[in-house]
């Protein structure tokens, strides 16, 4: 009987730290969010919910991803021309999927492809912060752990369970750009 109960015990304390767990990164998401918010890195839908628990899709990541480098304000600027098969030039992301792809940001697939409408995962999201932050030279291993341990090193993922394949949602890729933000920009120089 004592030992039932002990085990009951330690349940709850399981499940209650769990739920502390899932409310702080909740939180965590809403925080974030916020200050991308702030920064008109992140736009919320016609009903002016941010959707922070649905996933995102490779065109709207690109989109935030060029407004937080600044090049979003000179849309007639923007990179070398770029062929993907499945990117009209009509499509909404096309000028944001466009100078991703002309800085080397974001890349395409084997089959020329882009595939605007897929949600991007936790890797791809993460390999792309580590090439903004311009820390992707040298990395070590296989895609994608050489991406993910280097972003784990620089400290943008300190903040996330990373499932590599798994789709990102707004909220996580909310924290993933702010934890990114005070990141210096490079490697440091190697002595």
């Amino acid at each position: 009987m004592r030992r039932g109960i002990i085990i009951v015990i330690t349940f709850l304390i399981i499940m209650q730290s769990m739920a502390f767990a899932e409310a702080s990164h909740d939180k965590l998401q809403q925080d974030s969010a916020a200050i991308m918010v702030r920064l008109g890195l992140l736009k919320g839908y016609n009903n002016g919910d941010l959707g922070l628990e649905r996933n995102i899709t490779r065109a709207e990541f690109a989109t935030i991803i060029i407004r937080m480098m600044g090049y979003d304000t000179n849309p007639f600027n923007v990179g070398k021309e770029i062929a993907f098969k499945d990117l009209s030039k009509k499509h909404w992301a096309y000028s944001s999927v466009r100078m991703a792809a002309s800085l080397g940001y974001i890349k395409g697939y084997f089959d020329k492809t882009f595939k605007p409408s897929r949600n991007i995962t936790y890797a791809e999201a993460a390999a792309i912060m580590v090439r903004i932050l311009k820390y992707d030279s040298n990395l070590e291993g296989k895609w994608p752990d050489n991406y993910l341990n280097k972003a784990k090193e620089i400290g943008i993922t300190k903040n996330l369970d990373i499932v590599p394949k798994k789709a990102i949602t707004r909220g996580d890729v909310s924290i993933l750009v702010v934890d990114s933000l005070p990141v210096d920009l490079g490697e440091p120089e190697k002595k």
